[in-house]
């Protein structure tokens, strides 16, 4: 009896040990397919791409280069649920979630950004104009971020929800959540594309607290003068252009004076498209999309 089970137990490894390599196969012809697609727009590669319990697919030290951009280094991407693209190749799954730990962005680009100091002059901001430089030192050589990007798509009306956030010692946490339609395959037809409700909240990070630190050390006032007037200047400046109202100005006071969460929401009446909104003069804009802060 122990022989049986013994070489039953050896037999079920041996096809879980077949199955993984046929699964790995068909993964890395997948990831290969879509590195290849991806040719025209960015350069994709990886170390590796494995399978993960409960069901992951992880790509390990994946690079993104994109013509004009710095690099994209990620340590591991994670693809909750994606395994069901190799199933229904050129739909989307129903759900997917993706996850992205440590992916880290070089800043020494900025130091080839011109020099927009008398720009910030014409506007009246030069008390807190950075260089290039100035901002290179106060944010480090560069930005890390974990990310997490999960999505809801139902086949029957074409909805489409995606919920992102993003964790950035620097840039502190962002959440945004969208609601569209007008999704029905890949890829995405933008002009198709409804917007139906959307939601941002930015919890600043450490970029904030340096940033103001620096500028009042080198105005020789106090970080809270410095916020002050930051914040009364955007307020006049948004009223001015009609595009802050009340309780923009107070969202935005709250933000940068006293570091609390900054929320908008976009509620508009009936769904909009970007292609709409790009035809619309900007003073149309909040109306339109029913921005809320």
């Amino acid at each position: 009896m122990r022989k049986i089970l013994y070489y039953a137990l050896l037999a079920l490894l041996a096809l879980a040990g077949a199955a993984k390599a046929l699964l790995d196969y068909q993964l890395n012809r997948f990831a290969t397919q879509a590195v290849q697609q991806a040719q025209p727009y960015a350069q994709i590669s990886y170390q590796q791409v494995r399978l993960a319990l409960p069901a992951q697919v992880v790509a390990d030290a994946v690079q993104i280069q994109a013509p004009d951009f710095p690099a994209l280094q990620i340590q591991q991407v994670q693809l909750q649920k994606l395994y069901r693209f190799l199933q229904t190749p050129g739909k989307l799954p129903q759900d997917w979630h993706i996850s992205l730990t440590q992916a880290e962005l070089s800043l020494q680009p900025l130091l080839k950004l011109p020099n927009t100091q008398a720009l910030w002059q014409v506007f009246g901001y030069q008390a807190y104009y950075l260089s290039p430089a100035e901002m290179l030192q106060l944010l480090g050589q560069s930005l890390s971020a974990d990310a997490d990007l999960q999505a809801h798509w139902q086949a029957a009306n074409g909805t489409l929800t995606l919920e992102l956030q993003i964790r950035s010692p620097t840039l502190g946490t962002l959440d945004l959540q969208v609601n569209t339609s007008g999704v029905h395959s890949l890829p995405i037809q933008w002009q198709n594309l409804l917007i139906h409700t959307a939601s941002l909240t930015w919890q600043g990070g450490q970029w904030l607290p340096g940033f103001s630190n620096y500028l009042a050390q080198k105005q020789q006032i106090s970080q809270k003068k410095l916020r002050q007037d930051l914040s009364q200047k955007l307020l006049k400046d948004g009223q001015q252009s009609g595009f802050l109202d009340a309780q923009a100005q107070t969202a935005l006071s709250r933000f940068i004076q006293d570091a609390q969460p900054l929320k908008i929401q976009l509620q508009p009446t009936n769904p909009f498209s970007l292609q709409e909104l790009s035809r619309l003069p900007p003073q149309q804009w909040l109306t339109r999309t029913g921005l809320r802060w």
